[in-house]
């Protein structure tokens, strides 16, 4: 099939290149030479408009030099006017000899401080006084160019004054700007235009080889392209530029470009004719192979169809035409290969067989067609209660198998069992009716219970038949000595409230050193249930069974007023405090009232802030929201410190801890192997705690259990530590031994 289709295209294209190949041939040619011809004519102008520039860029910089010397005269005249200022009549004439010979400047005026004139070079300069720049003004100012008549052109320049003794004054002066650009009019401008603006008000005077004009009169049209080069005065605020149309400039080439335009176009037509001509050649031997062409595809599509058709009969063979779930045949292929996985990875496997009770009963009563809709539902149901990993599959009837991945111990499979009966045996309804079946369930354990399939499909059988046997409605698992555990943690749940409304928990504290000297910096509590039956029962029985009952935000309430009552009950009885850490769940975290609470229960103690602490797991700032971010950060801004607790035991990295004003970060040596010893392993342990303190954080390290972990996390710049090697957990009367009196010593330190 592949190398059909590798042939039909490649004789496609064989056969596209013989029909299309002359014209694309003479396209690509045409191509060349006109490209050729207009790269040309591109040069030409661009080698054209490059001299226009340099020659216009000269330009500019002669006028804009003459200019700069024309507008730096009144300094000149500046020097004789403030000497007339002290010496009187003296300097009069000198000034007057002075302008007469200046064609450029046509009038003057001196006035002194008082704003009398001293000097004026004509009875038309008296109208100077009048002007806006007579008034004191540092430095020389230009006014604005005037549009009147015979005054059109003149541009009024002021300088202040200041006489060898002291005295102030003004100089006024016009300069002819008129005057000086006619030197340059019949310097051979062509084309160009000169064009003399101010830089903040745009342009004053435009002259060319004909006229000159006012800059608000002077206009070009939108359409022409025009080569503009400016040079702007160092001294002055005014700015030449020379201007020339592109048109202008562009006239000269004119006839190279008709030659080279008439050029192309002949050999244009002329390769044009010689592939029209190939190409009906090529196009008469087109048909030919279409028809062969079209016998070849259609007996690709039918071998095509006939694969599509086995695909489809694969799929019907190996899947449940009902429920779409894959069947016997289908599951026991992958279930071997997840069961090689298993051996290879070490990991614990649940083969699940489960059998609807009472399933009879639904299809004779209300037909076949309610019996597979409820099958179907079931199927759903399951395949909504594993994750994608694990395998679901209907053996026929109302049997189906599961395969569970990667469980760490029994009492994982059983609380998957658990979720399982609960959501299948979950009220349905189905055309008018609502039905309710429950599952019986039975597990086997590879490798516990058999190292191959077919052994743990018989020992799962046998186990689903003890749980009808026991009830229905349940599960059972082959070995029985793990029966037990359901019933335990049913026990468990069910007692749960009942323990927290009659406070019958306790709470254990474990004290946090300093790495450096052992110095105790800190507690934490930890939560017990002393059961009457089952013995001390610890968190990670506890916390399942709260979740299930919905209790996990009740709880964490109660441990926290536990923890403030203590320290309450310590400070009054004169003990130094310490900060008490507590871990709280993402379910109360997310509890918009849970930051009030803390807050009500510190003020009811009359503690400080600072004195609690709460463990965020470190899985919580994957889901975690903007506004449970912010009722944290309120926390923290109270003084509560808030530490991250697991840390590299998820995908979290420090970047997600930035949301928060974190202080602590607590690693266990399992996260980082540091206890292993390795090399390896100890750089892994630096690498982390560096990098913590990077980021402005402190390191705790939980779970110290030997002197190696403790020599081997100091050296790697751990901050503090927790742990049996340095303390076991105990309740509050054993904690208040260690603990000193106010005004003992400083041995308590602060988180």
């Amino acid at each position: 099939m592949a190398s059909f289709a590798s042939f039909r295209l490649a004789e496609r294209w064989r056969w596209m290149l013989l029909l299309f190949g002359p014209a694309l041939l003479t396209l690509l040619v045409l191509m060349v030479i006109w490209g050729l011809s207009l790269q040309q004519l591109e040069r030409q102008e661009k080698l054209a408009l490059s001299a226009a520039r340099q020659e216009s860029q000269t330009l500019a910089h002669v006028v804009a030099a003459n200019l700069e010397q024309v507008l730096a005269r009144p300094y000149l005249y500046a020097d004789r006017a403030a000497e007339l200022l002290d010496r009187g009549n003296a300097e009069r004439e000198a000034l007057g000899a002075a302008l007469a010979g200046d064609g450029v400047y046509v009038r003057l005026l001196v006035l002194d401080q008082g704003g009398s004139v001293r000097f004026a070079s004509s009875p038309l300069a008296l109208a100077l006084a009048r002007h806006p720049l007579a008034q004191p003004a540092p430095g020389l100012s230009l006014g604005p160019l005037s549009s009147d008549g015979d005054e059109a052109w003149l541009l009024p320049v002021a300088l202040s004054l200041e006489s060898p003794k002291g005295r102030t004054g003004r100089l006024l002066m016009l300069l002819d700007l008129g005057y000086f650009l006619r030197l340059y009019q019949g310097a051979g401008l062509g084309a160009r235009q000169i064009i003399i603006s101010r830089s903040e008000a745009g342009p004053l005077l435009v002259a060319d080889d004909l006229a000159i004009s006012l800059g608000n009169a002077h206009a070009t049209s939108g359409q022409e392209a025009r080569l503009v080069v400016g040079k702007t005065l160092e001294r002055f605020p005014l700015r030449v530029e020379i201007s020339q149309t592109e048109d202008s400039i562009l006239e000269g080439l004119a006839a190279s470009r008709r030659r080279h335009l008439s050029l192309a176009w002949s050999l244009t037509l002329l390769l044009s004719a010689a592939g029209v001509a190939l190409s009906l050649l090529a196009q008469r031997q087109r048909e030919l192979y279409r028809q062969v062409l079209q016998s070849e595809v259609d007996k690709q599509e039918l071998i095509q169809q006939l694969q599509q058709e086995k695909g489809q009969a694969y799929h019907l063979a190996s899947h449940d035409h009902l429920t779409g779930l894959p069947n016997r045949m289908l599951f026991s292929e992958l279930a071997e290969s997840h069961l090689s996985a298993s051996r290879r990875g070490g990991h614990l496997l649940a083969l699940v067989f489960l059998d609807l009770d009472r399933f009879k009963v639904v299809n004779d009563q209300l037909g076949h067609h309610i019996g597979d809709l409820l099958l179907r539902h079931v199927a759903q149901r399951l395949r909504q209660s594993v994750r994608d990993s694990d395998l679901v599959s209907r053996q026929g009837g109302d049997e189906f198998v599961l395969l569970i991945n990667e469980l760490a111990d029994a009492e994982d499979a059983a609380r998957i069992a658990s979720k399982i009966i609960l959501a299948v045996g979950a009220p349905c309804r189905l055309e008018g009716h609502v039905l309710e079946v429950r599952p019986s369930m039975g597990i086997a354990l590879a490798p516990r219970d058999g190292l191959d399939m077919e052994t743990l499909m018989e020992h799962a059988d046998a186990a689903m038949y003890a749980a009808k046997a026991a009830g229905r409605g349940t599960f059972r698992f082959y070995d029985a000595a793990l029966n037990d555990i359901p019933v335990r943690q049913d026990e468990l749940a069910r007692g749960l409230a009942s323990a927290l409304q009659n406070d019958e928990l306790l709470l254990h504290y474990q004290i946090q050193h300093e790495l450096a000297d052992l110095r105790r910096i800190g507690l934490e509590a930890f939560l017990r249930w002393p059961h009457a039956r089952h013995g001390l029962i610890y968190p990670k029985d506890i916390l399942p069974a709260a979740r299930e009952q919905g209790l996990l935000p009740r709880l964490d309430h109660w441990v926290i007023q536990q923890v403030c009552r203590q320290l309450d009950a310590w400070q009054n009885s004169g003990f130094a405090l310490l900060p008490i850490t507590v871990n709280v769940t993402g379910e109360s975290l997310g509890d918009p009232d849970f930051p009030g609470l803390v807050l009500k229960t510190l003020r009811e103690r009359r503690l400080q802030p600072a004195l609690l602490g709460l463990e965020i797991p470190v899985d919580w700032f994957q889901s975690a929201d903007s506004q449970s971010i912010a009722r944290l950060e309120n926390l923290a801004c109270l003084g509560v410190s808030l530490w991250v607790d697991g840390f590299g035991r998820g995908p979290t990295n420090f970047h997600h801890l930035h949301v928060l004003p974190i202080k602590w970060l607590k690693v266990g040596p399992g996260c980082i192997s540091a206890d292993q010893g390795g090399r390896q392993d100890r750089t892994l342990a630096s690498f982390i705690i560096i990098l913590a303190h990077v980021q402005g954080l402190r390191v705790l390290v939980t779970d110290l259990e030997t002197p190696d972990q403790w020599v081997q996390f100091k050296a790697a710049g751990a901050d503090a530590a927790q742990g049996y090697h340095l303390h076991r957990p105990a309740v509050a009367s054993e904690i208040e031994t260690l603990l000193e009196r106010k005004g003992d010593g400083n041995g308590d330190g602060e988180i």
